[in-house]
């Protein structure tokens, strides 16, 4: 199958949000597009695509997260535990889903992107998510609540940046922060 078909194939997918078996024959076959998105994801293209596209160092940024239920489909996914095959869902409130974490620079430019299962708090994939990332001197970087715990902000400012959150419910010292 040619690349530029495989590419039409899925930015078809990423457009709709379909399952893979819904994807419309004309576009080719399912398995085939399925086949090479997993061989270039398991020999790093897709992550060096996403890396070279990415923001340079930043200045300032934002970091957040979004849940995505995942389809009914999904009940037979390989779990989270299971090494490279397994593709990040797992049981969470509303389901089996998955979390995508990002660090995006002060344009909303992409600097760095973490999948988790769902039921992982935004505080721990913080600083997984900021090894990716490059920060200037005196950069600062906005979060909501969930970050702002003591350790993400030790990482930051051990990277010369700074965290702009609130403090969390529960801090101990609220205006050491």
């Amino acid at each position: 199958m040619p690349v530029d078909a495989v590419l039409q194939a899925l930015s078809w997918l990423l457009a709709t949000g379909a399952p893979w078996r819904d994807m419309p024959e004309r576009l080719g076959k399912w398995q085939a597009v399925y086949g090479r998105f997993r061989k270039w994801i398991e020999e790093g293209l897709v992550e060096r695509i996403l890396g070279s596209i990415a923001a340079g160092p930043a200045g300032e940024g934002h970091v957040d997260s979004t849940y995505a239920k995942g389809h009914r489909a999904s009940a037979g996914a390989a779990a989270s535990s299971e090494g490279s095959r397994g593709q990040g869902i797992d049981s969470a409130r509303g389901g089996r889903a998955a979390k995508t974490h990002a660090l995006a620079d002060g344009g909303g430019k992409p600097v760095a992107i973490l999948w988790t299962p769902a039921s992982m708090h935004d505080g721990k994939a913080a600083v997984p998510l900021f090894y990716d990332a490059e920060f200037e001197d005196g950069a600062r970087v906005a979060g909501g609540k969930a970050y702002g715990s003591v350790d993400i902000r030790a990482y930051l400012e051990a990277e010369g940046a700074g965290l702009v959150s609130p403090p969390k419910k529960n801090a101990k010292n609220p205006e050491a922060l």
